[in-house]
């Protein structure tokens, strides 16, 4: 048996496991989180914080919370003109810094009424 078909074998026992995990979790506790279910489509999901399962979709105030949570850590730009009275042009965009976190992961932890 090559490297190759190791690795195969063994991402497949870690899938295995996982799969165990997940079926055995109660999912006490969960987020909201951007989920790529394929490439280019992404939904706002519950995602338990134990296993990362997908719990279904959100409530409305959970996707406002959430929606919310991005729009306050999105980078804020501001725009800036020159003092210089000859010019009076624009100097451009200057990023302002915020706290950087992940995008599209929530930070919220709700607790599972449904266990």
């Amino acid at each position: 048996m090559n490297r190759k078909d190791e690795i195969y074998q063994e991402l497949k026992a870690l899938n295995d496991e996982l799969k165990d995990i997940r079926e055995n979790c109660k999912h006490p506790t969960y987020t909201i989180s951007t989920f790529s279910w394929r490439v280019g489509s992404f939904d706002n999901m519950r995602m338990c914080v134990e296993c990362d399962e997908v719990l279904g979709e959100p409530s409305e105030k959970e996707l406002e919370e959430f929606n919310q949570e991005i729009i306050d850590k999105t980078p804020i730009i501001e725009k800036q003109t020159d003092t210089d009275t000859d010019s009076k042009h624009t100097i451009g965009l200057d990023l302002v810094e915020v706290e950087q976190r992940p995008m599209g992961i929530g930070t919220k932890i709700y607790k599972n009424e449904n266990i």
